[in-house]
């Protein structure tokens, strides 16, 4: 999305006290003072669009809203509705972006609430950790294994499995009592690439049997994934995703 529909979307001029403005047929001859009269199609612009068209009417009076406009950021889920992606979805100063479960949502919440709310099952977020003093399992893929480095806390590990018809790995749980896996996925035992490329996909992780966000981290061999769970889930399912 470019720039310029970012900034129609998300930005609302903050009217003040001494500058009125409302929209009607444009005569600039016939003024109320402190006012503005926008034309009808003005609705439609961006703000620099409106300074660019305001300036040579009303000069210091624009200047003086430009000043002093506020901005202010659509809902999370109205930005979604017009077509942001999620990933470019803004948030207010000191919120942080989860989608609301079952669907995702999206969803600004303060960063002290995202733990609590993704281990009961209410979000889901793309937060990452760091892997921090990791365990190796080793995982085998056509008669080759494979070393996979993983963390975990709020849950025990039972086992890490590649599948071959679903390219996919099956990371089962036990014990679980909400909390996160950070794993380390070598890009030979499965990776997501667009088409014949070289560009890096996104995975389709899905939390027994329900998709979810992840966090990541990337080097030039392996990809890093945060998963958050909730309390009693037994499956974390990371997919291979393709363009053809």
């Amino acid at each position: 999305m470019s720039e310029k529909m970012k900034t129609r979307f998300l930005i609302i001029i903050g009217m003040i006290g001494f500058v009125g403005v409302a929209f009607a047929e444009h005569d600039p001859n016939q003024l109320l003072e402190h006012s503005i009269i926008l034309p009808p199609d003005m609705k439609e612009k961006t703000f620099e669009e409106f300074m660019d068209w305001c300036e040579p009417y009303y000069g210091e009076l624009c200047v003086k809203l430009e000043k002093n406009r506020i901005p202010t950021i659509l809902s999370p889920l109205k930005q979604h509705e017009m077509g942001v992606r999620f990933q470019d979805i803004q948030c207010r100063d000191g919120l942080e972006l989860v989608g609301k479960m079952p669907h995702a949502y999206p969803k600004c919440i303060k960063p002290e609430s995202v733990e609590k709310l993704v281990m009961r099952g209410w979000a889901t977020t793309d937060k990452t950790v760091e892997l921090a003093n990791p365990i190796a399992y080793s995982v085998t893929k056509n008669n080759t294994d494979f070393e996979v480095l993983y963390s975990l806390k709020g849950a025990t590990l039972e086992s890490i499995v590649h599948d071959a018809d679903a390219n996919s790995v099956h990371v089962s749980l036990s014990e679980s009592v909400g909390g996160y896996l950070v794993i380390s996925i070598p890009r030979d035992l499965i990776d997501a690439k667009i088409g014949n490329s070289e560009v890096d996909d996104v995975y389709f992780l899905l939390i027994d049997g329900l998709e979810h966000m992840y966090g990541e981290k990337k080097t030039d061999d392996s990809r890093i994934i945060t998963v958050w769970f909730s309390k009693n889930t037994q499956d974390i399912e990371i997919i291979r995703t393709f363009w053809i």
